[in-house]
């Protein structure tokens, strides 16, 4: 019986997912922009934004897919490579700062290629390359069922203990290596960026309250976050 309504649930969210509008973000500064910026530079002889893109035109729940940069030239390299299956959002250079929180730029990118408010909003960074299309499917549903504000993608943290003040000293709050502690809800889980979908009324209003989360295998969850990340995945990948 329960697995019953599991499955009539699920066969309800697919026929919901068919009738939203979900649309993709990619926001990156661009090497124009940002020296540090690495979503040109190659991995395994292949531009590290163009593994992000890959992955996003596999989601078939998504109805566009906007890439918000002020970066020209990385504009014009992405549309020599993919055409019409991208929009592109000419983000502004005051909104495209080192550590300028890119939510205005997300907000005007949307209104640009939607009449209407779309209902889920998908965000995915150029840093985790080895993120799977099929995470950002499960994230939708999962949003779904659980009436979310926000899914992120997380890994648990199994190799650290992690402890908080208290009125008796400091006090264990995950449950690793403490064997009177084996229990999920104690499991401290990481946010890894791959991506994060929101109901997009919530992040208009920005309003999120509930959070869930789907976790990603320790391989697909790997960040590379500067040049130093990039060059050691490739020689990774040589020694292979």
């Amino acid at each position: 019986k329960t697995r019953t309504k599991i499955l009539r649930k699920f066969s309800q969210v697919k026929k919901q997912i068919k009738n939203i509008n979900v649309n993709c973000v990619i926001p990156v500064r661009g090497p124009v922009i940002d020296k540090f910026c690495n979503s040109l530079d190659k991995l395994n002889k292949k531009p590290l934004i163009f593994y992000t893109i890959d992955e996003a035109i596999k989601v078939n729940e998504f109805k566009k897919i906007i890439i918000s940069t002020a970066d020209l030239k990385l504009i014009k390299i992405i549309k020599q490579k993919y055409k019409n299956k991208v929009l592109f959002h000419k983000r502004k250079s005051n909104l495209s700062g080192h550590n300028q929180d890119y939510r205005e730029s997300v907000l005007q990118a949307v209104k640009k290629f939607n009449k209407e408010n779309i209902d889920v909003l998908s965000i995915m960074t150029v840093e985790n390359p080895y993120r799977k299309y099929f995470y950002i499917t499960q994230a939708i549903s999962n949003l779904i069922i659980h009436e979310s504000d926000l899914v992120i993608g997380t890994i648990p943290d199994i190799e650290n203990n992690f402890y908080q003040y208290s009125k008796k000293g400091i006090k264990l709050i995950s449950n690793e290596k403490n064997n009177s502690l084996k229990l999920e809800k104690n499991v401290i889980l990481k946010d890894v960026g791959a991506f994060s979908v929101y109901n997009f009324k919530s992040y208009l209003k920005n309003n999120i309250s509930k959070v869930t989360n789907i976790v990603l295998d320790d391989q697909d969850s790997i960040m590379l976050l500067n040049k130093s990340d990039l060059a050691a995945a490739n020689n990774k990948s040589n020694i292979k």
